[in-house]
């Protein structure tokens, strides 16, 4: 449920900014939550998250720089574009909650390149079975 709640906030913003191999980072961090950090995913607003989690893929993608177009991005972005996406939650939340995400998955350091691009696009790391996370993240989330 928390899964599904998240997704569905975050990937809009992915797909309309992004590429699919930005939502594949995003599907990734939001399973890894789920199972390695239950407790405090499902702790807090839904749309927190989710923008969180988005800033944090923008992140991990250079998207705010000129490394982000060749990771992907169709453009370069700005920070500002991201928070104007999620009005619902202050930019102060935003970048709080995507530090805490990126400290959590260690995508600062060596767990960065199970989010990168390259990771998704060539199946490097397991991709990740929306339907079958969802599930059993959701199942994992009653059992706390």
């Amino acid at each position: 449920e928390r899964c599904r709640a998240v997704l569905s906030i975050g990937e809009p913003v992915l797909e309309d900014l992004f590429s699919y191999h930005h939502v594949t980072s995003a599907r990734r961090m939001v399973a890894d939550l789920a199972v390695d950090h239950t407790a405090g995913f499902l702790r807090g607003r839904a749309d927190v998250w989710a923008a969180g989690i988005v800033y944090a893929v923008a992140q991990v993608h250079f998207a705010f720089d000129t490394r982000g177009i060749t990771t992907g991005a169709t453009k370069k972005l700005t920070p500002q574009q991201l928070i104007d996406a999620f009005p619902s939650v202050s930019k102060a939340s935003i970048t709080s909650r995507a530090t805490k995400v990126r400290d959590l998955l260690d995508a600062n350091g060596p767990g960065r390149a199970r989010y990168e691009r390259f990771a998704a696009a060539l199946g490097v790391l397991p991709y990740v079975d929306r339907d079958k996370f969802l599930s059993s993240a959701q199942d994992v989330g009653q059992q706390s």
